[in-house]
């Protein structure tokens, strides 16, 4: 019984983890990609 228990808050656990995980590293995805094109257009102005 306390063995099943314990699994199951074990396995909640990781599910919970793994969309953690997922959402910030597409959090991180998309600040990056944000933080590119602001530097490229900065880079393009300096240039034109």
């Amino acid at each position: 019984m306390s063995g099943n228990f314990l699994l199951f808050i074990f396995l909640t656990f990781l599910v919970f983890l793994y969309f953690f995980l997922a959402g910030l590293c597409r959090f991180f995805d998309s600040v990056f990609v944000l933080f590119t094109i602001h530097r490229r257009e900065s880079s393009l102005l300096k240039v034109g």
